[in-house]
């Protein structure tokens, strides 16, 4: 129903936005994501440079 590949709530497809400087998925469930030490140290790069680490 939500569509592949997701993160049990959120279609990957569905984050995707045409204006977006950039976009990464992270392999987490949707309710563990704030807590996720991946999606954290991505926030943290994209807020200071503006682009995800590669």
């Amino acid at each position: 129903m939500i569509g592949a590949p997701n993160d049990g709530k959120v279609s990957v497809e569905s984050t995707k936005l045409p204006w977006m400087k950039d976009h990464l998925v992270v392999h987490s469930t949707h309710p563990f994501l704030m807590r996720n030490d991946q999606v954290i140290r991505q926030v943290v790069e994209f807020l200071r440079e503006g682009r995800f680490a590669r």
